[in-house]
Order: structure tokens, then C-alpha cells, then sequence
């Protein structure tokens, strides 16, 4: 571990990465990774907010690694770049978060029974479950996986849906959109 860090061993790391190297890219990622991911937590993220700015930091290296002219400063940019996406992370998040209010139907009188709230739940129940099936098994599957009550980290999720870690926010981001045009998920929203 220490002649890892020695001078001279970045400068090699950042070369063999831009190479195509993936013994050199899970270098940089185990040396730079932990402290990414404590960056973008600081900033409020839930754990899987924080992968995805995580990700998201380390795209933006892959496609301007070949431009790296100070490998001995890598850690700062990774880092600036984490804080950057972390905001962005936060800002979309804030933006799609939806709010208690905007998932209750309003009844004219005030009053609702139980029987009409029960039905109500079935209702958006049987919407979110016709809107799942509507995808292919293994986006269903990362879905469920995602929004578990336990809220398991996207490395443990990659193990078991035997998944690159690296596809989990692309491919969360297609679903949700997916999800987002789908006919009884939009009715009951307009309904809302």
C-alpha cells in the first residue's frame, strides 16, 4: 500500500487507466472512491444519490482521462467534480421528490371513508404493479432492489442481480423515466 502511493505511481495508474487498464481503473477507484463517496454524502444525499454522483464523477474522468496533464492532482479534480455532481444529484432529487400531498386525492367535503382510502391503495397499487410487469425482468428486478426497505448499497445490489456497478444508474434513470410515461401511473398522477 504504501508504494502506491509513492511518487511516480499515479503518474503510471492515470497512464495504464487511459489505456483501457481495468487493474489500473480499480486502483483509482479503491484509492479515490471512499473518499468521493464521503463528498458527495456530505452534501445530503441518500446512499444511492451518493453512487450515482459517485458514478457520474467517474464517467466524466473516463471521458477526459486522456487530457489529465497533472496525475498528482487528480484527487482534488475528482473531488471538485464529486461536489459538482452531488449538487446536481440534490437539485434533480429535490425536483422529482414527490410530497405526501401530491399523492392524496382532495374529497370535496374533507372526509373520505376508509372503504374509499383502502380502494384508493389498491387503486395506485395495482397501477405501480401493471407499470413494473411493463418492464423487462432484470430493470423490475433492480427496481425492487433499489427501493427495498433496507436499502441495500449499489456494490451489494450489483452482486445480486450479477449486474456491472457501473450500469445500475443508467439504467435506473431509463426506468424511472419509463415508468414516469406510463398510462395508469400518469391517470392517477392527472388524478391527483
Amino acid at each position: 500500500m504504501i508504494a502506491e502511493r509513492s511518487p511516480g505511481v499515479l503518474e503510471s495508474l492515470v497512464a495504464a487507466a487511459a489505456r483501457g487498464d481495468e487493474h489500473a481503473w480499480a486502483m483509482l477507484v479503491e484509492r479515490f472512491g471512499p473518499r468521493l463517496l464521503r463528498v458527495a454524502r456530505a452534501h445530503g444525499l441518500s446512499p444511492h444519490e451518493a453512487e450515482d454522483a459517485v458514478q457520474e464523477t467517474w464517467v466524466r474522468l473516463l471521458r477526459n482521462i486522456e487530457r489529465v496533464r497533472e496525475p498528482n492532482a487528480l484527487g482534488g479534480w475528482l473531488a471538485t467534480t464529486a461536489r459538482h455532481e452531488s449538487l446536481r444529484v440534490r437539485e434533480r432529487s429535490a425536483r422529482e421528490k414527490p410530497t405526501g400531498d401530491e399523492l392524496t386525492l382532495d374529497h370535496a367535503d374533507g372526509t373520505g371513508s376508509e372503504a374509499e382510502t383502502q380502494l384508493d391503495t389498491l387503486t395506485c397499487r395495482a397501477a405501480v404493479t401493471r407499470a413494473l410487469d411493463g418492464l423487462p425482468p432484470r430493470h423490475r428486478a433492480l427496481l425492487r432492489a433499489l427501493f427495498a426497505e433496507s436499502e441495500p448499497s449499489y456494490r451489494e445490489i450489483a452482486t445480486q442481480l450479477d449486474m456491472p456497478i457501473g450500469s445500475i444508474g443508467p439504467i435506473r434513470q431509463r426506468c424511472l423515466a419509463q415508468l414516469r410515461r406510463h398510462g395508469s401511473l400518469r391517470r392517477l398522477a392527472d388524478a391527483a
